[in-house]
């Protein structure tokens, strides 16, 4: 049992049973092996810009169609979101979209956001997105698909799912 408590250090002083604490220690061990932290796939809290820009851009995306007014809804929440100036914004939308074209999944990104934001920096994230995807008039379904997806890896409550698409329709 020492072993087991040199590995999982903080859980030593758990108010679980022996056996359970014991279980736990091996599945964490076990997912720290096969899924490594964010940061140490190349990913840290200074890429959270990166990620955010990333889920606007896929939705933006996410209909084929790309309008003027998508892309200035997606400068002015990247602008406002991490007060850039215009050369950043450029260049921060511009790594999001080569971003876009090689990556298959977005788990990476959302996890960053998951470990990085606050419950409300997630549900300005969702209302952003829901502004992206109304930008052009219409909402298109893989569009409502691909926001209602990202807020529930995102944690965002249903509530507050339909709260921000009702605030950005406005």
């Amino acid at each position: 049992m020492c072993a087991l408590r040199r590995l999982v250090p903080s859980w030593d002083n758990a108010p679980f049973p022996e056996p359970n604490r014991r279980l736990y220690g091996m599945l964490k061990k076990l997912l720290d092996l096969l899924d490594p932290q964010p940061e140490a796939a190349g990913f840290a809290k200074e890429d959270v810009p990166l990620a955010v820009a990333v889920l606007l851009v896929e939705v933006a995306r996410a209909d084929y169609e790309r309008d003027n007014a998508e892309s200035d809804v997606l400068r002015r929440l990247v602008e406002q979101a991490f007060g850039l100036d215009d050369d950043d914004v450029t260049e921060l939308l511009r790594r999001a979209e080569a971003e876009v074209d090689v990556t298959v999944a977005l788990d990476r990104h959302v996890d960053l956001i998951n470990r990085h934001c606050s419950a409300e920096e997630k549900y300005d994230l969702v209302k952003g997105l829901w502004e992206v995807a109304m930008a052009d008039g219409e909402l298109h379904h893989y569009e409502e698909h691909l926001v209602r997806r990202l807020a529930d890896l995102l944690y965002v409550p249903h509530r507050q799912f339909i709260r921000s698409k009702h605030e950005a329709g406005r």
